[in-house]
């Protein structure tokens, strides 16, 4: 879950991941260039965990989010306000 939806300075994602999994999380603009990338290399706990990305440099528009967790990849739609 991505939230708030639109966002302006952080945005926050809920990622349910086992114990060890390894997440790369990418952040896309509307022209598929990478604007930020977050690795984290071993999730801690297995239970739903937050992370808050600060977007807040972003130019407004609609980006993409793309999550991989161990292989598995996820999209979602975010748009940044200022």
């Amino acid at each position: 879950m991505i939230y708030p939806n639109p966002a302006v300075g952080l945005v926050n994602i809920d990622l349910q991941a086992s114990e060890g999994s390894k997440v790369i999380g990418n952040i896309y603009d509307n022209v598929g260039k990478l604007v930020l990338s977050r690795i984290i290399d071993q999730v801690t706990v297995e239970a739903v965990q937050t992370y808050s990305v600060d977007v807040a440099a972003l130019n407004p528009g609609v980006y993409t989010i793309m999550l991989n967790v161990d292989g598995l990849i996820s999209s979602y739609k975010l748009i940044v306000l200022k």
